[in-house]
This record gives structure tokens, sequence and C-alpha cells, in this order.
């Protein structure tokens, strides 16, 4: 089991993505059998992050084809 923050998780995400190793970071994540993200709606987010990488789709907003 893995538990994090909205925030948290897609800030993680978005510098992996920087960094050119977002498939890593989408594996660990993909690893525990449960991943509980806390204040999915409590704090406001970038509304304009959309990431796409390995049929893995993060969009923070609404979700957009890659």
């Amino acid at each position: 089991m893995q538990f994090t923050t909205a925030k948290t998780l897609v800030a993680g995400l978005a510098k992996a993505h920087g960094e050119r190793h977002l498939d890593e970071k989408v594996l660990a994540l993909s690893k525990p059998k449960l991943l509980i993200v806390d204040e999915l709606d409590y704090l406001p987010l970038n509304p304009t992050l959309r990431i796409c990488s390995s049929g893995w789709s993060v969009a923070v907003t609404k979700p957009a084809p890659c």
C-alpha cells in the first residue's frame, strides 16, 4: 500500500516527465497493490498539466488524447 496527496503525485510526475524518467515513475507507482491519493479536490492543481507516456495518460483537468 502507498499513500500520497494529489499535489505530491502530480508534482512527482511532472518532475519525472521533465527529467525524462516518467516511465520509471509510473512503473514505481503501479507496484503497490493499493495506491491511495488524498486531497484530489481539496487543493487546486496546475490545470494545464498533461502528461502522456507509454499508454499512460495523466490529466489534471480532463483526459486528452495523447
